[in-house]
């Protein structure tokens, strides 16, 4: 390409000049070069750790979604969480991920969980001591 230009360049006191002016670029260009190639390689590496860690991140999702929630015991299809003297009077929800406590509506003999989403028998009670 710059040798084109050379060719193109008729005056002999600007042409040393240009051809000053073309090394120059020629230069810059190999610089540029050469940083393009260091970028290239940073984003396939960063590409790849991206793609390890989206992986792993589904993979601990996947665990936390089937993990047991810690301190809190199952009994009667709901969860209940002990206290020093016993278990907490609300059960919690078993089914929703957060485990919300759940309440018992006035007048209805269930109790519902916080997202009002599942419901269980107002007869569930905690685990025996």
């Amino acid at each position: 390409m710059f040798d084109s230009i050379k060719s193109i360049i008729g005056d002999i006191a600007s042409g040393a000049i240009k051809d000053q002016r073309i090394a120059l670029s020629e230069s810059q260009l190999a610089a540029l070069d050469s940083k393009l190639k260091v970028l290239a390689e940073e984003l396939a590496l960063s590409k790849s750790r991206e793609a390890k860690l989206t992986t792993e991140n589904t993979q601990l999702r996947q665990q936390l979604e089937r993990a047991e929630p810690v301190g809190l015991q199952e009994n009667m299809g709901v969860l209940w969480k002990p206290t020093a003297t016993g278990f907490e009077p609300h059960p919690y929800c078993r089914e929703c991920q957060s485990h919300p406590i759940m309440i018992h509506p006035d007048g209805m003999d269930i109790w519902v969980c916080g997202n009002g989403k599942h419901h269980a028998p107002i007869s569930v009670r905690p685990p025996t001591v």
